[in-house]
């Protein structure tokens, strides 16, 4: 029978080693518990070791295997903001900037692109909060049903349907005390609809995450 170093010997039965008992396999180099690597071996491995030094094998193991809610959200939610930014910026951008054809340069299109870029200063606040959470909740829909793209362009060529509808049957009146709920940007955005949609978004992200801890709640036996 090969020697085993102490480390892997079960204080439980002291004298059995754990070749017999469980074979370990070894790994790369990894966490190291009391100067020993942990990844690569066995589940009785990791336990035995996780004994040794002290710990709960099985929920050790457990702890390394299974990730927190939030770092499973972590990466959907900094994707869906950073989209929705984009999405309000990509609004802002744009130019009006002409040239004669015998003027165009090679330096052109940079001058164009530069311009373009310019107005996102102009977005106003109201603005770019109502695009930004319009973006943040088609991105949340998204992530909610990752098979149904299609729903986030229809609900966007939905909106837009009804913008360019509406507009022509509405009376802007900017005398109103209530005008500033809506942005200069087209005077249907801004406050009001940001408020509504920020509304909207947690009650998608509510669906999303309550699953989630409701299986980690403990129900007496």
């Amino acid at each position: 029978m090969k020697s085993v170093s102490p480390l892997f010997e079960d204080p439980a039965s002291p004298g059995v080693h754990d070749e017999d008992k469980h074979p370990v396999v070894p790994g790369p180099p990894g966490d190291q518990i009391d100067g020993s690597s942990v990844d690569g071996l066995s589940e009785p491995g990791v336990e035995v070791i996780s004994r040794a030094a002290g710990g709960d094998g099985r929920q050790d193991l457990r702890q390394r295997q299974e990730p927190t809610v939030a770092h499973r959200i972590s990466g959907p939610v900094l994707a869906v903001i950073v989209s929705a930014l984009f999405y309000a910026a990509l609004h802002f951008i744009g130019t009006r900037w002409t040239t004669d054809p015998d003027q165009i340069g090679w330096d052109t299109g940079i001058r164009i692109a530069i311009d373009g870029f310019s107005h996102l200063r102009e977005a106003a606040p109201d603005n770019f909060l109502g695009l930004f959470m319009a973006g943040l909740f088609l991105g949340t829909l998204r992530v909610l049903k990752p098979d149904r793209l299609v729903l986030c362009m229809g609900i966007h060529a939905g909106w837009v349907f009804v913008i360019k509808t509406a507009k022509p049957l509405t009376t802007l009146n900017l005398q109103s005390s209530r005008w500033n709920w809506v942005g200069n940007y087209d005077y249907i955005i801004g406050y009001f609809s940001s408020a509504w949609l920020t509304l909207i978004t947690l009650v998608l992200v509510l669906v999303m995450v309550w699953p989630t801890y409701k299986s980690r709640i403990p129900y007496p036996s």
